[in-house]
């Protein structure tokens, strides 16, 4: 069926138990010239944003279309949070059921007065970006297994209220996704493979910024053990760029969410746009 727009269905929020891998699930429906269509829709808009921020950031890397359906209950606040996301990530469908709609008293006002907003969905102006820790999912379950006790995701959560940024998973900076973005933000994970940390570090070489938190896991490595890229970054060798490293803890996510924060504002290679963003 060449002439037939394909969206296909996903659902979770990335354990590799469910068999989800969302960077190859937009690359392939790119090759096909189709889209994704997400099924993992939050009623909260911080979470909905750290389940769904994957397949979003992918889909816009390889050029896929993106649709969003909820994967359960809608209050009026989920129905406001799902208008929102699909509007700043340039949705090409958004599906409520209608329980969303009309199983509370205030939604349906809210979607009268807003649903409008559609109209103005455009491609999102994004300079920043969190590393999606591929490997650690693999090596360890307390990155993304369970959702409400996830590492990587509570951080992701705390961060969006400092900025807008999309995830860079390992497949896409080896395919150059890093060249997009200015800033690349370690939310939680120490252990890449090889050819991915490589690429980091020759972006950064070439000006980028990384922000790095040390603890609690300690350095970034590759999965063999080797450091010889973090002791150049801690012997100050970043070439043209800079990483900035977080002594602290980022448990909570606030506090480094904050610090990540205050250290975009001082940097001068930020859009106009993103900078106003960041003010509000």
């Amino acid at each position: 069926m060449p002439e037939t727009v394909i969206h296909q269905s996903s659902g979770g929020w990335g354990p590799i138990e469910i068999g989800t891998d969302y960077t190859h699930h937009a690359r392939t429906m790119a090759r096909l010239k189709g889209g994704v269509r997400l099924t993992n829709e939050s009623d909260n808009f911080p979470q909905n944003f750290a389940i769904t921020r994957m397949a979003s950031s992918a889909a816009r890397f390889y050029g896929a279309a993106l649709g969003y359906e909820p994967e359960g209950f809608g209050s009026a606040r989920g129905v406001m949070a799902r208008l929102f996301n699909c509007v700043t990530n340039n949705g090409e469908h958004l599906f409520y059921y209608h329980p969303n709609l009309y199983s509370n008293d205030q939604a349906i006002g809210r979607w009268l007065e807003h649903a409008s907003l559609l109209d103005r969905r455009a491609k999102p102006a994004i300079d920043v970006a969190a590393f999606y820790p591929d490997t650690p999912i693999k090596l360890d379950d307390e990155v993304v297994r369970h959702l409400w006790a996830s590492a990587f995701l509570s951080r992701v959560e705390a961060m969006r209220s400092t900025a807008d940024f999309d995830y860079v998973s390992e497949p896409m900076v080896i395919e150059g996704a890093l060249d997009r973005y200015k800033v690349l933000l370690f939310l939680w994970g120490h252990v890449t493979e090889k050819p991915v940390l490589d690429r980091i570090a020759k972006w950064i070489a070439e000006g980028g910024v990384l922000i790095y938190p040390e603890r609690p896991r300690g350095p970034l490595q590759t999965v063999e053990g080797a450091r010889s890229v973090w002791n150049r970054w801690q012997r100050g060798e970043t070439g043209k760029g800079r990483v900035i490293f977080f002594p602290g803890d980022p448990e909570p996510g606030e506090p480094y969410a904050r610090f990540v924060r205050d250290e975009l504002r001082r940097l001068g290679n930020l859009r106009p746009e993103v900078r106003r963003a960041m003010r509000l």
